[in-house]
């Protein structure tokens, strides 16, 4: 076009100028440009044959290989069935700064004796387009900043290659013929078969294999070893080139260390096995393992009960050697939270933030939910074994991808979509076992059932920001983060509505956690529901653990109406490390904590004693599980009650354990009435002592409440004395009070 125009403007008379040059000058530049082409179009196809492909986890092979006639002397063009083909694999050999040695920057041919190809015709209209691009590049060579590949006539492509191994396939005699017999082969197909591609395309790099005649026991990679790149490339290299990168010293050790520990080292594959018994091991394989310099993928069995944050520790340090796929056997940590900070990732929140650990498969562990595999950003969950997956890059790809296009409709029909396509890869991936996918988008989790087709699994920090979520009605496990329970109602019709609901997880930051079950147990018993509900902790120092955990069960029959005791609402109490209790008793708390006190160790530190809901027969029954607490921190509501409890009140009291007290919290209009039925035991050494009274106007305590104070203060070392809104009615009390209280402030 430029040349035409040009052309017109001379014939018109117009002499033409394009930065100084004329036409004749201009004409010649173009010609040299259109010479110049084929050449910068082989250095691009080169370019990216040797730096796109498949460069991941699970290359089953190296992305470089050449394809020859495996006999020219029975070859014969008219008779297909001659034409026999045999595959031979490269060194995928980089530059290396560090290493002069001229041999050592060349890629080469694996000394072996190649493979024959298992349906030659099928392989070819896969691949055929880039063998035809390998063998050119081969024949004339190419170099650039990372990769040297030499030119066929200098045979270099045979370094390190033995006769002896590689046999008569491959010699200086035929490699030439065989090279020129395959393009002249392919580049007869008339039209070619095959797509324009630089390298194997994702999915098929995996099954390069199926079409190698081997027998059972014979490896398919050609005598090469995969090296794993801290970059996340994957690369297959003779042995040559990879013990160049190692600290053979510290390798030997680790293969010493492995092989006396039930484990295997392949180096061909980078996979490493052991069973860890004590955390001394644990501590040796570590150090072992980060002085090699290799980048393998494990499998570790823990042979004892590793506490969270030795295993954690563990894992990290791993992971920082570049590791891509751990698999973690015989798990049995002694805390597994599920709050909204652990529910996706467990352990390997942190973990994965730090590292480029990308799959994960955890095997026994306690919980059936985290008997998974970590699959990029997905989470596999199965009733039978996982271990042996698919290829799983190429599974994350799908899965991702998936993702992308359904994901973000947030409907409930787009969700079942979702679901319904997850399903179909899992399948095409051969793990149709797989029984539910979970992936963490923003601040909520959700859990799918491919098979079904079905939203089954939910945990939000927003609870009420996913609306099409929640009229799935189909949600099995559900897992909530409540700062308040203000939104109890929500809650409770949400779990009325999902039917199929069998686990209820709910993380909060000191509400009223007898409240809240007691409100979901009767929920379930009106509506002869079993559930299991599990309340986690999610203040700032004691992170994700489980308060509680209850198994309710369905009743046969009858409801049970607020009030009723725990012991007649068929409630397994699996679990009880709740300390404390800030809110107003009922007759079911009571009869909650009593229960809980006889299964479990009770851990009760924070207790408010507040009997202004509680009948006779529930303040009768405090006094059973307050006098097997160790109780430090005390909160006495003194409301006013009926003459007829006193006996009741004063058996409440009487069972305080006051020896293991630091604070007493007298809080009321009624301190006066409390303190006529105070027992007369040794006093607590308190730290903090706070009289308060809640009425508008200050409230006047007795002589004998003011001996009570004074009592307190005598025996106590305390640092913290408040009164508020309270007077005395002998003013002289006051200096009864202050007079052995030193130099703290009291706040009248």
């Amino acid at each position: 076009m430029i040349v035409d125009a040009i052309e017109r403007l001379n014939k018109a008379g117009v002499c033409v100028m394009v930065h100084g040059k004329g036409r004749d000058q201009i004409l010649q530049e173009l010609r040299d440009l259109e010479e110049r082409m084929p050449e910068w179009d082989y250095q691009n196809t080169c370019w990216n044959l040797l730096h796109q492909g498949h460069t991941r986890i699970k290359c089953s092979t190296t992305k470089f290989f050449l394809v020859l006639p495996s006999d020219l002397e029975t070859w014969d063009n008219s008779d297909q069935s001659t034409r026999q083909f045999r595959i031979y694999f490269m060194c995928d050999n980089r530059r290396r700064t560090s290493d002069r040695k001229e041999s050592s920057q060349r890629l080469h041919l694996s000394n072996h004796p190649g493979y024959i190809l298992k349906r030659p015709q099928e392989f070819l209209n896969k691949y055929g387009d880039y063998i035809l691009k390998v063998l050119i590049m081969m024949k004339r060579g190419y170099s650039n900043y990372q990769y040297e590949v030499p030119p066929l006539h200098t045979f270099k492509i045979l370094w390190n290659c033995d006769p002896s191994v590689i046999g008569g396939h491959l010699t200086r005699d035929n490699l030439g013929p065989l090279v020129d017999k395959t393009i002249a082969y392919l580049q007869d197909l008339s039209p070619p078969p095959w797509k324009p591609r630089d390298g194997p395309r994702l999915g098929q790099s995996s099954t390069i294999g199926c079409y190698l005649d081997t027998n059972d026991d014979e490896n398919t990679e050609g005598n090469l070893l995969r090296y794993v790149k801290d970059n996340r490339g994957v690369y297959w290299a003779c042995q040559a080139h990879v013990h160049r990168t190692i600290n053979q010293v510290y390798l030997d050790e680790l293969r010493a260390f492995v092989d006396g520990h039930g484990g295997h080292v392949d180096m061909q594959q980078a996979t490493l096995k052991v069973e860890l018994n004590s955390p001394v091991e644990a501590d040796q394989f570590r150090k072992l393992l980060t002085s090699t310099k290799h980048i393998f993928d494990i499998s570790i069995k823990l042979g004892w009960k590793a506490m969270r944050s030795f295993a954690a520790g563990l894992f990290l340090d791993i992971a920082k050697t570049g590791t891509l796929a751990l698999e973690v056997d015989g798990v049995t940590l002694d805390i597994q939270p599920q709050d909204h900070v652990h529910c996706a990732s467990n352990l390997f929140a942190d973990i994965r933030k730090e590292t480029e650990l990308r799959f994960i498969t955890l095997l026994n562990y306690p919980r059936s939910q985290e008997q998974c595999v970590h699959v990029g950003g997905f989470i596999l969950q199965s009733s039978s074994s996982i271990k042996t997956l698919c290829n799983m890059e190429e599974l994350d790809f799908d899965l991702k991808r998936i993702g992308g296009r359904l994901f973000s409709k947030n409907t409930t029909s787009g969700f079942q979509e979702y679901a319904t396509a997850l399903g179909l890869a899992l399948k095409n991936h051969g793990v149709s076992c797989v029984t539910k996918v979970s992936i963490a988008v923003s601040s909520w989790i959700v859990g799918f059932d491919p098979g079904q087709g079905s939203v089954v699994d939910m945990y939000t920090m927003d609870f009420f920001s996913h609306p099409s979520i929640y009229s799935s009605k189909s949600l099995r496990n559900l897992t909530v983060d409540l700062h308040d329970w203000d939104s109890e109602q929500q809650l409770l019709r949400l779990v009325e509505s999902n039917t199929d609901l069998q686990e209820l997880n709910i993380s909060y930051y000191g509400g009223n956690v007898l409240e809240c079950s007691e409100s979901i147990v009767k929920m379930c018993h009106d509506s002869s529901r079993s559930l299991r509900l599990t309340l986690l902790d999610r203040m700032i120092d004691t992170q994700g653990r489980i308060i509680a955990q209850l198994d309710i069960q369905r009743r046969n029959g009858g409801n049970c109406a607020h009030g009723g005791s725990a012991s007649n609402l068929d409630v397994d109490l699996l679990l009880w490390e709740c300390d404390h209790v800030f809110f107003s008793l009922s007759d079911f708390s009571i009869s909650l904590l009593s229960t809980a006190a006889q299964q479990h160790p009770l851990v009760l530190a924070f207790f408010t004693l507040d009997i202004t809901s509680l009948s006779a027969i529930g303040i009768a029954s405090v006094d059973n599980f307050l006098s097997q607490s160790s109780l430090q921190h005390l909160r006495i509501l003194c409301s006013p009650f009926d003459l007829v409890l006193s006996d009741h009140i004063t058996k409440v009291l009487q069972s305080i354990p006051w020896f293991t007290l630091k604070t007493l919290d007298l809080t009321g209009d009624n301190i006066d009435q409390w303190v006529q039925l105070w027992p007369p035991t040794d006093a607590p050494r308190l730290l903090s002592l706070i009289i308060q009274g809640t009425s508008s106007e200050s409230q006047e305590l007795s002589h004998r409440s003011a001996l009570l104070i004074h009592r307190l203060i005598y025996v106590s070392p305390l640092v913290e004395l408040i009164f508020k809104n309270i007077q005395m009615q002998d003013k002289n009390d006051w200096q009864l009070i202050s007079e052995n209280f030193g130099p703290v402030v009291a706040e009248c």
